[in-house]
């Protein structure tokens, strides 16, 4: 048979059984046989129960996924008083439910209360090995979702027809034209009733179908509402460590400008108090070589001056002047290096002594003339007195030999002052250069402050990128919901095209071209549904890689505020060891700089003293000079030719003078230049001795500090001392009132057994009084005197009421009731003097404690004081830290503003995939329009042709029928059978497009599920999916689960059906958001609902 295949029907009525007009073919049962070609057959849909990858069998006992969220135990199967249908009752593993096994008085099963919840069987899937159970690993959402939407396309797959059975279509509407004409070929009678059960089968397996898609929706919009309530919970840490992050940034910023600027002061102060101890230093050993060199120089002259006086003693005295004078000029000068506040007063006296040595030159020059005259006089002695000339002459070279080795050092002298001012020019030279680093110093901070300015901005234009992007999202989820609801419209749509099909049986007609039209139109669309899959499949891994990212991004972020703690707390503690160390060094230059200044001012007053002796001494020199000028005027008459040389000798005096006014005027020049850097120092000083007042100030406040702590560490000594008097006055009472009770109790134990028994109490006696006696011989040294008297009266009393124990047998009952009351008043007085005791030792023990607390509280403030240095030191060392980790921080906020900008474009990629699928979608939804309206055509043509037959059987059954009326019934039930065929065939492309849309509503989801990921949890509330109940059979009210025809009562005990234990006319609190009662909607958590 070209081109056909033999198949056996299910059912008997059909056409013959094998052979039709030809050799035999299979034989079959009668009524079981039918041909058709091979492109017309379709796989059947496996029934139910043998459909594979049906979910298992469940049974009581089994661990479940309710609605794919919820976990628990299958502790019930059946059906319920409170519904219709098969219901499931599970034990859930957490506080989820809504009963405790008992729904309107009825129990199912037992379980915790609100542990329980009732749910379709086919909301109820087992768990299964891939399944994660409470200690399990949970698979992904996004790993079930993508199995659910291939499995979804796979059965839409297996239950559509091919290409091939669409193209049978047409090929067999043309062959049932062709059997009109053919007059012999005329096939059995049609059976009405076998194309019916075969749709009815078909709209069952639909039904199912559906019902397992709503299944899968509902485990996928569970599955995203926990994934948006995780985004939620991530999204407000981030805000927080966000937050945190900037509280840290600010904190660190503070505290290192702080410590910034005070280790730039301290180290300011720090280099100016070296640099003045330098400076000090220097003057100091300087004066001390000057002095020692001086004295050296003095001790020479004065020795020579010694042998030479008895020669020449008028010309050692002109000579000796100009020593002198020499002498003090340099003096002079190295005392205005040494001495800043007798350098003027040393020059104004240099300026007296100059005036009174040219008055004294001028009288000399006068004298010297009068000598000329005189000298004149005595030229006659000029010749006997050659030979001495001549001695005097080698005299004279020798004074000039000693002029030149002074002036030698004055030369030496000068270059020493030359040095001098090159030092301080290179320790000016160092503070510049010092100056110059500070500067370098302060510049670098500026620029990490500005650094951090930037990165500070640029953090925030990111997070406004990023609220852009999420608002992007926030609109393209928006247009996700419209498209989902476009595709509920199309779902309801399609049940409404699916009961005009059902009409459309009922009648028939000539439709074979429209229906192949509508065939060509159904696979256009299910091309474009194709490639709408495929589109949402590459968004589903875009959403993935969105969601793998912002973890990482949320890890990152994580990470960085440890490290930015950690980083934080480690340069807080380098800053303040740094600041103590500074104060360490502080303190010792503060130290160095008093022992200085002390060594300064002692070696200053001692120069002073030298110098003053030493002006004394040389007006004492200037007295005698004077005198030997008077003894010598009268020796010169007698030496004529000394004095001719002693006239050469003045000249050259008078040239050396000059020189020597050339020296003052230079030396005056050095001066002003001296006092100006002796104005500096002072300058200088003056701010030291304020820095130094200041510190002994707070030394002061320290010192009185420890004072007030030494005056209460006193009071608190004397509160100790009376506290522990009072103890032990307390003591002393306390053993006075053990001494009492230890007597009471003996009292009582003597009187107890004298009423007892008189034979056995009166022995009892003696041996208490024997133990008594040893007791009291063994504590004679430790007891006092009242103990003594007391054991006596004891032993008196006790032979007293021996006897009267004897006397006194008939008085025993009455006694024996008065010592019972004795016994409990006294028992009642040692209870109350015992409870006394304790409480005055509790008291003195809690004074004990305040004393040692307050003593406590001292150590600690004298310990405090000394943290503080220690503190200050670990925030230097800690700004030295921090300086270096905000570098590290800047190099990874750089990082993270790139792999930022990186995943910036990725999503705006995204969104515009994003947009293309929609578009696509729009294409869809005109196209599933125009479907609807050829739909509606269609339904009215088979209206008609359903009219047209029902009419015709009527016909039938009335009248006998023609050959020819035979064969228009033949081809009007081919038509009928061709027009069944093509509707099952719709209605499995209906249910492949609704499988299709589903899944694609899935994928939606997942998307939406990852761009809402990155939304900003927003004031206004969000719209929760679509819900519906199985109880109540009603949409967006409440969920199965959250149903309160379920939902328990909170008492302990199940209350009857007829009586719930509520007061009627009193409403409960219910709230429309979460569907459950216990709150109104007023009050609901937005945040705990979806």
């Amino acid at each position: 048979m070209s081109g056909k295949m033999d198949d056996t029907l299910s059912e008997t009525p059909m056409k013959p059984n094998g052979p039709a007009r030809r050799p035999t073919t299979p034989s079959v049962t009668p009524s079981r046989g039918v041909f058709g070609s091979n492109t017309s057959l379709s796989r059947a849909s496996p029934a139910p129960g043998t459909r594979p990858g049906s979910r298992p069998a469940l049974k009581v006992g089994d661990r479940v996924f309710v609605s794919g969220s919820k976990m628990g135990t299958l502790q019930y199967m059946g059906e319920t008083d409170f519904a219709k249908g098969e219901w499931a009752g599970v034990e859930l593993d957490e506080k989820q439910g809504k009963n405790d096994g008992a729904v309107a008085g009825k129990r199912y099963f037992e379980c915790k209360p609100m542990f329980g919840l009732f749910a379709p069987i086919h909301k109820v899937t087992r768990l299964t090995s891939g399944t994660a159970g409470p200690g399990k690993p949970a698979t992904t959402p996004t790993s079930q979702s993508r199995s659910l939407m291939n499995t979804s396309l796979r059965l839409s797959k297996e239950r559509s027809g091919s290409q091939e059975s669409v193209s049978s279509i047409s090929s067999s509407a043309s062959s049932v034209s062709r059997s009109r004409a053919k007059p012999g070929h005329r096939p059995s009678t049609l059976n009405l009733t076998a194309t019916t059960t075969a749709l009815q089968k078909a709209l069952k397996e639909k039904e199912e179908h559906i019902e397992q898609l709503l299944k899968e929706r509902d485990l996928e919009r569970s599955e995203v509402a926990r994934a948006a309530a995780q985004c939620d919970e991530a999204e407000g840490q981030m805000l927080m460590m966000r937050g945190e992050q900037e509280r840290y940034k600010q904190d660190v910023d503070d505290t290192v400008l702080k410590l910034r600027s005070l280790v730039a002061d301290m180290q300011q102060e720090k280099v100016e108090l070296v640099n003045q101890l330098d400076t000090e230093k220097r003057k100091v050993e300087d004066l001390q070589f000057q002095i020692e060199e001086e004295a050296m120089t003095k001790d020479d002259m004065e020795s020579r001056t010694e042998e030479e006086e008895m020669k020449f003693r008028e010309i050692e005295r002109l000579q000796q002047r100009e020593k002198e004078r020499a002498d003090k000029l340099e003096q002079e000068l190295y005392a205005m290096k040494a001495m800043a506040k007798d350098n003027t007063e040393k020059l104004e006296s240099t300026e007296e002594l100059n005036i009174t040595y040219l008055d004294q030159i001028e009288e000399i020059t006068h004298k010297l003339s009068q000598a000329e005259t005189k000298i004149k006089g005595y030229e006659s002695n000029r010749l006997e007195e050659g030979a001495k000339t001549s001695q005097v002459s080698l005299e004279l070279e020798e004074k000039e030999n000693k002029i030149s080795e002074l002036e030698e050092i004055l030369t030496t002298k000068n270059k020493e002052v030359k040095q001098l001012s090159n030092n301080l020019q290179e320790v000016e030279e160092d503070l510049f250069a010092s100056r110059e680093k500070n500067n370098h110093m302060k510049n670098q901070v500026e620029k990490l402050t500005s650094q951090m300015d930037n990165q500070s901005k640029a953090s925030e234009t990111f997070n406004l990128e990023l609220q852009q992007l999420k608002s992007q999202i926030s609109d393209l989820q928006r247009k996700l919901d419209s498209s989902e609801d476009k595709a509920k419209r199309l779902n309801d749509e399609k049940i409404q095209l699916e009961q005009q099909m059902s009409d459309m049986m009922r009648n028939s007609g000539d439709s074979s071209k429209r229906l192949s039209i509508l065939t060509e139109q159904l696979q256009d669309r299910n091309r474009k549904i194709q490639d709408l899959q495929a589109d949402l499949s590459s968004s589903t891994q875009q959403t993935a890689k969105l969601r793998e990212e912002k973890d990482r991004l949320r890890k990152e972020g994580e990470k960085e505020r440890e490290n930015l703690f950690v980083k934080h707390n480690d340069v807080v503690n380098t800053i303040k060891l740094t600041l103590q160390d500074v104060q360490k060094e502080l303190s010792k230059s503060n130290n160095k700089m008093t022992a200085m200044k002390e060594e300064f001012e002692k070696e200053k007053e001692d120069a002073i003293n030298r110098k003053i002796t030493e002006i004394n001494n040389l007006k004492k020199n200037l007295e005698q000079s004077k005198a030997d000028l008077e003894k010598q005027e009268v020796q010169t008459q007698a030496h004529k030719q000394v004095l001719d040389k002693t006239n050469m000798e003045m000249e050259a005096l008078k040239f050396e003078k000059e020189k020597a006014d050339k020296l003052v005027k230079r030396l005056e020049s050095e001066k002003d230049g001296i006092n100006t850097d002796l104005i500096h120092i002072r300058v200088t000083n003056s701010k030291v001795q304020l820095e130094y007042e200041k510190m002994v100030d707070e030394k002061n406040k320290l010192q009185q500090q420890i004072e007030d702590l030494k005056e209460d560490k006193d009071k608190v000594s004397e509160t100790k001392t009376s506290i522990l008097q009072e103890k032990e006055e307390l003591v002393t009472e306390k053993t006075k009132l053990v001494e009492d009770n230890d007597k009471v109790n003996r009292e009582l134990v003597e009187s107890k057994a004298s009423l007892q028994q008189k034979d056995i109490q009166i022995e009892e006696l003696q041996k208490e009084v024997e133990k008594m006696k040893t007791e009291v011989n063994d504590k004679e040294e430790a007891m006092s005197q009242k103990s003594q008297s007391q054991s006596q009266d004891l032993q008196t009393q006790i032979e007293k009421s021996q006897a009267r124990i004897k006397e006194l047998d008939g008085m025993l009952q009455s006694e024996i009731s008065r010592g019972e009351k004795t016994v409990k008043e006294l028992e009642k007085k040692l209870l109350m003097q015992t409870s006394e005791t304790d409480q005055k030792y509790n008291q003195l023990e809690a004074l004990f404690k305040e004393v040692e607390d307050e003593r406590d509280t001292m150590k600690a403030q004298l310990e405090f004081s000394n943290l503080v240095a220690e503190e200050r030191r670990r925030l230097e060392e800690q700004n030295m830290q921090l300086n270096q980790e905000m570098e590290k921080t800047e190099e990874s906020h750089r990082k993270e503003i790139d792999s930022l900008e990186k995943t910036k474009i990725s999503l705006q990629k995204e969104v515009a995939n994003l947009k293309n699928e929609n578009a696509s979608l729009d294409k869809f939804r005109h196209s599933t329009e125009n479907q609807e309206k050829e739909n509606k055509d269609l339904m009215s043509q088979i209206n008609s042709l359903k009219s047209q037959l029902q009419a015709q059987e009527v016909n039938s059954n009335t009248i006998g029928l023609s050959a020819n009326e035979i064969e228009d019934k033949q081809t009007i039930d081919g038509q009928v059978e061709f027009l069944n065929s093509v509707i099952v065939d719709l209605q499995k492309k209906n249910g492949d497009l609704k499988t299709r849309l589903e899944a694609m509503e899935s994928g939606v989801l997942t998307n939406g599920e990852a761009n809402s990921s990155m939304e900003e949890v927003s004031e206004s509330k969000k719209l929760p999916p679509r819900l519906f109940c199985d109880i109540c059979d009603v949409f967006d009210k409440h969920d199965t689960e959250d149903c309160p025809c379920q939902a328990m009562d909170y008492d302990d005990e199940t209350p009857s059906p007829s009586h719930h234990g509520g007061d009627r006319k009193q409403l409960r609190p219910y709230c429309d958001i979460c569907e459950a009662f216990g709150h109104w909607t007023d009050a609901c958590d937005d945040e705990q609902t979806f």
